[in-house]
């Protein structure tokens, strides 16, 4: 099973049975097995009916809508987990300030070992000399005091100094003519910013797909604020995958997958081409196996946290993994 990716503007997309037919003027061109997708990522400018959706639906395929800009998601539709208990203690167990607490612990400490690991994964991958040893000193010590942190917000000041030191040095170790210069992101003006953006918002789908199919809510997170549109838990745990995602990103650079020429920059800021969109979804489907199964194991380990917090409350015992 595997993403359908879909960035073709002016076709329609029909059901046939068990399976996706496409039109373009009105011509069938081809056919795609619904078995072989569990979840579809198309642009907008792609005509759907409501039997499609509908079909969509009834197998648990996930559909991901992104902006023509290739800036966010504006659509997500995924069927949930029928088992509404989870997520009442899903909101219980991020009630609890400790429970909270630790958890963001664990997600800043992920995260700041990876940009560490990335530091020295990058300079390797693009046989860098300059010393980015100031930079490296700054992160070890503020993971240091992680496990120290007394509150939620003074571990996103330490995740957020950590960020703008990891950065730095990639502006030291990252080929210059991509002129990157630290993180930008609303938006990207260069094309690393671009990919990484991009990258991270086609995670942020597989982890809200897999989170709905575990009866998590998304939108309920532990270290990110609640707010209005906000998939916070999404976005609490992509940061334990953001070094893979950049690292993923550098190398699509550094094997010439990717070059500054499949860029484009205006007032909008640094976008993606067809052509880099296209080169981009192959090698992520390529490396998808991996990351999806670090985001199934990170949803199962929380998910079994959280019902083993509850299991005498609610007299329940089933911890088995969830089924996809």
């Amino acid at each position: 099973m595997a993403s359908l990716y879909i960035d073709r503007k002016g076709i329609s997309i029909k059901a046939d049975g068990d399976a996706l037919a496409f039109y373009e003027k009105g011509k069938r061109f081809q056919t795609v097995p619904l078995k072989l997708v569990d979840r579809i990522v198309m642009h907008t400018g792609v005509e759907l009916n409501s039997t499609l959706i509908a079909k969509l639906c009834s197998m648990k395929i996930g559909l991901q809508v992104i902006s023509g800009r290739c800036s966010h998601t504006s659509a997500i539709m995924y069927t949930p987990h029928n088992d509404a208990r989870r997520r009442l203690m899903q909101y219980r167990y991020f009630d609890n300030e400790i429970l909270s607490l630790n958890e963001s612990k664990e997600t800043v400490s992920t995260k700041l070992q990876g940009e560490l690991v990335n530091i020295e994964k990058i300079k390797k991958l693009y046989k860098v000399k300059s010393s980015v040893k100031a930079m490296v000193r700054s992160i070890s010590s503020l993971l240091n005091k992680v496990d120290k942190a007394q509150s939620i917000d003074s571990l996103r000041g330490i995740e957020g100094n950590a960020a703008l030191q990891y950065f730095g040095a990639l502006e030291h170790l990252l080929p210059k003519v991509l002129n990157f210069h630290g993180r930008e992101k609303q938006p990207p003006k260069d094309p690393f910013n671009s990919v990484i953006s991009f990258t991270y918002m086609i995670v942020k789908g597989e982890i809200v797909n897999d989170l709905y199919a575990a009866g998590l809510d998304p939108f309920i997170g532990f270290m990110h604020t609640i707010d209005y549109g906000r998939e916070s838990l999404a976005w609490d745990l992509i940061e334990y995958l953001r070094a893979d995602a950049d690292m993923f990103a550098a190398k699509l650079f550094a094997d010439r997958i990717l070059n500054k020429d499949m860029f484009s920059i205006s007032e909008k800021g640094c976008l993606m081409s067809h052509e880099a969109r296209a080169s981009f979804y192959r090698e992520y489907e390529a490396y998808a196996p991996v990351l999806r199964l670090k985001i199934r194991e990170l949803i199962s380990s929380l998910l079994s946290r959280i019902l083993g917090s509850s299991l005498k409350e609610f007299d329940i015992v089933e911890t088995k993994p969830y089924a996809a």
